[in-house]
């Protein structure tokens, strides 16, 4: 295990990851759960980064299978959502010293840890890149926009990564609102602009490729011309 004495863009990546879709346990390592749609961001970019941020090999990556579905319906759906393992009380040690929460009720309330607000602008970058491949999803919308979300158990996090945004000179609307149990940050389309071109989206290859016909041979928006 390789416990990197500074920050550096590769350790910047594998920090997103664990931040949006980690836990940290105590004498244990990290546990990631994604979501269905993140597959092959587990299957094939997760690993890699863990490998050169840490030099951490984890096995095959697995899939837990989950029942969706009111009790009060026929139907049920199943699920099967990626999991993956990293084994490590040196990287738990590493994670807890930049201040990762290491239980359930921390996770509730917890922000991105200060040393990663602190970054220089070139570090928040990989590090917003990858925080966005585990967690970010295209909203759908009648009129096609490519709107973002994010979702999270803390408003205090997404707070957190909306300055970090900032200080990468995303503008535009980026709203918090509340969910019924939990919070949601949505970023209108001028930022999503921003965002594509900063290549703030290409962590993840499923996002990556839901955004592209968007952005890819679309015509220039046409200007207004005011008479004189």
């Amino acid at each position: 295990v390789h416990i990197p004495p500074e920050i550096d863009a590769e350790t910047a990546q594998a920090l997103g990851v664990i931040q949006a879709d980690g836990i940290v346990k105590k004498g244990f390592g990290v546990y990631l759960t994604g979501r269905v749609v993140d597959r092959a961001f587990y299957q094939y970019t997760v690993p890699l980064v863990f490998s050169q941020a840490f030099n951490l090999i984890q096995e095959e990556p697995y899939f837990v299978e989950r029942e969706s579905g009111a009790l009060s319906t026929v139907k049920t759906y199943r699920y099967k959502y990626p999991v993956a393992t990293f084994y490590s009380k040196a990287l738990t040690t590493y994670l807890q010293t930049l201040g990762f929460p290491t239980n359930r009720t921390e996770t509730k309330i917890k922000r991105i840890p200060q040393k990663i607000r602190e970054l220089p602008e070139e570090l928040k970058h990989p590090f917003a890149i990858f925080y966005l491949a585990a967690r970010a999803h295209r909203s759908r919308n009648v009129n096609n926009y490519p709107y973002i979300d994010i979702l999270s158990e803390s408003d205090a996090e997404l707070l957190d990564l909306r300055s970090i945004l900032d200080d990468l000179g995303i503008r535009g609307s980026i709203a918090l609102r509340s969910e019924s149990h939990s919070y949601r940050l949505h970023i209108g389309s001028g930022a999503v602009d921003r965002m594509w071109e900063m290549r703030l989206f290409d962590g993840n290859p499923t996002l990556k490729e839901d955004l592209r016909p968007y952005f890819v041979g679309r015509k220039p928006k046409p200007r207004l011309q005011y008479r004189k």
